[in-house]
């Protein structure tokens, strides 16, 4: 593409050839189709609109604010579903954000966890974070218990939420993956 001030150009690119069905098949086509052209771009707030000659809005992105991404996560279960790494079937270990109280719970493997959260931009602060007192008689799990508990406290614990995941991040490395529990 070419972009002079607001003006864009966009030229047919390269793609992958990946076999899918034929209502998505069609969807990328028309997607494709519709990148291609001279757009005047109009952005406000978190949206951006792609207008044609005619100023007509032929696409329209939007990027998910603080607050809608936290609409989304709100109240709802999320399981752990990868660990460094490794992804698995963690069993009952889990978060819930209470957006409105900015509190946090959970379950880290055998024990229950509570306290507060902080969020801005892409760092969340888990603090006064406290656990139940269960005795776990597998070193397996306990090692994991603390390895989850010690991510989430974490002082560059960073996040981001895509499509129906919550990444957990330290650093630039991805940590943990916790997927919308149906």
């Amino acid at each position: 593409y070419t972009q002079k001030g607001d003006e864009i150009n966009i030229k047919s690119g390269m793609q992958t050839l990946m076999a899918c069905d034929q209502e998505n098949m069609q969807i990328e086509q028309d997607f494709t189709k519709a990148l291609e052209g001279n757009y005047k771009i109009f952005t406000s707030e978190n949206k951006t609109q792609f207008l044609n000659s005619d100023k007509k809005v032929i696409m329209e992105f939007t990027i998910p604010t603080d607050d809608s991404i936290w609409k989304f996560v709100d109240g709802k279960k999320w399981k752990l579903f990868m660990l460094d790494n490794m992804g698995q079937d963690f069993g009952d270990i889990h978060i819930q954000f209470n957006l409105k109280e900015h509190k946090v719970t959970g379950n880290s493997g055998c024990n229950s966890f509570f306290g507060n959260f902080n969020a801005k931009e892409d760092k969340i602060n888990l603090d006064n974070l406290a656990t139940t007192a269960m005795g776990c008689l597998d070193d397996e799990v306990n090692q994991r218990e603390q390895k989850i508990l010690s991510y989430l406290t974490h002082k560059d614990l960073r996040f981001d939420v895509a499509e129906q995941v919550i990444n957990f991040y330290v650093g630039d490395k991805l940590v943990m993956i916790y997927g919308l529990q149906q």
